[in-house]
């Protein structure tokens, strides 16, 4: 399936969010915010990998090397333009 990361999605989301804050981390980043809108389901993503559901677990998804670049890109404050990538699930 593809999954579009629009500039909505990177406008409504937010940085790294610390455990501390009460939410997951994750959860609220563009590949996240992506991810539920097109799936319905809430998605963990970390720099390397997808979890369906809020906990990371062995059942994550490794994301290509340009949505983790983009990831970081977006976590480091720098500019993060819209993607699009090859996710292997069924919607």
């Amino acid at each position: 399936m593809i999954i579009d990361v629009t500039q909505e999605d990177i406008s409504n989301s937010r940085k790294l969010i610390p455990k501390l804050e009460g939410a997951p981390r994750g959860s609220s980043c563009p590949v996240a915010l992506a991810l539920k809108r097109i799936t319905k389901h809430e998605w963990l993503v970390g720099v390397h990998n997808a979890y369906p559901g809020l906990v990371e677990e062995n059942s994550g998804i490794r994301l290509p090397s340009h949505v983790q670049e983009f990831i970081i890109q977006f976590d480091s404050n720098l500019t993060a333009e819209p993607i699009s990538f090859e996710f292997p699930i069924d919607n």
